[in-house]
């Protein structure tokens, strides 16, 4: 573990679960059998070197008699859980007003569905422990409630194209993704536009990038790669970034995943439009799609609700899409 802080609270939980388990008078195989968890797990947690999920506190409590001295370990457990990387910026998220992102080689790590998250952590060389694994995607999984804040953050996505069709996770889990983009694209509060790999020039061509404008007036950039994770507080590195998403020219090339409420040309445009309805769609069931065609797009919506967020892609893109689905 590369964070000193969560590890010197690991260290100190650890004491204290080794302490009531030897005031109880119980071996460390016997509190694994009597909470459900291997000697080895006990052994790990105690000396620091494992994560105690909050069910194993609390069974421990309840086994040894703590009288919830145990169980409220938790707190500080759950901050140590995640990367410090992690928890610092989750932690800038929290003060954000407007976010903005670029991504250019998978989908953002805010709009992962969990298998998407896991088939990345899980290719990564030199490979990740499970446990390792579970504590990232687990990590990556609770910086979501950035969504769910209030005030609402608002927040900007600016995904590559190739990201929409890059089968990371095999088929089944892509297409999971795209859908879960499609029902993201329906927060109020959020915007997803698509950048199309036919774009000859564009502010991203340098990489990934994130701009956060925080509660106190200051703008600050973040940019991560294999080996490094920065913050950038230089405002024009800032607003490099904020280009991607502001620049008329660029927005122009980029079809969005919008709901109604942004009331955008594309939107308004889209009324006039001739759907059709799968023939997979039903009353009762989820596989309500309807499809729209123009020269160069594809939109696509919930027959369910005509009203709510579409989709709209490249033609080209759509037939990559379906191809890799016979495919499969």
């Amino acid at each position: 573990m590369e964070d000193e802080e969560a590890e010197a609270v690991l260290r100190a939980v650890g004491r204290q679960i080794k302490a009531w388990r030897e005031s109880a008078g119980m071996t460390q195989v016997e509190l694994g059998s009597a909470i459900g968890y291997g000697e080895e797990m006990v052994s790990s947690v105690e000396r620091g070197r494992r994560v105690p999920k909050p069910d194993f506190l609390d069974r421990t409590d309840e086994v040894v008699g703590a009288g919830g001295k145990v169980s409220a370990m938790q707190v500080d457990v759950e901050r140590a859980r995640y990367p410090k990387k992690v928890r610092d910026l989750a932690n800038l998220e929290r003060d954000t007003t407007e976010l903005g992102a670029y991504a250019a080689l998978h989908v953002h790590g805010l709009l992962q569905t969990p298998e998407y998250a896991y088939a990345l952590y899980a290719m990564r060389r030199p490979s990740y422990t499970e446990e390792e694994i579970e504590r990232l995607v687990a990590a990556r999984m609770a910086r979501k409630s950035l969504f769910d804040r209030v005030p609402f953050t608002q927040i900007t996505f600016v995904q590559e194209e190739a990201t929409l069709l890059r089968p990371i996770g095999g088929k089944l889990v892509l297409r999971k993704q795209l859908e879960h983009l499609v029902e993201m694209a329906k927060l109020r509060h959020v915007e997803i536009q698509v950048m199309p790999t036919a774009c000859e020039e564009h502010a991203g061509m340098m990489g990934s990038i994130q701009v956060l404008k925080l509660r106190d007036g200051k703008t600050l950039a973040h940019t991560e790669g294999q080996l490094y994770s920065r913050v950038i507080s230089d405002e024009g590195s800032s607003g490099h970034g904020d280009a991607l998403w502001n620049d008329p020219d660029a927005s122009a090339h980029a079809p969005s995943v919008t709901g109604p409420h942004q009331g955008s040309t594309e939107m308004r445009d889209m009324n006039g439009l001739e759907w059709f309805k799968s023939s997979y769609s039903g009353n009762d069931g989820p596989e309500c799609v309807e499809v729209a065609l123009t020269p160069d797009h594809i939109h696509i919506r919930d027959s369910k609700t005509t009203d709510g967020a579409q989709l709209t892609l490249p033609a080209a893109t759509w037939t990559e899409f379906l191809d890799s689905l016979r495919v499969a």
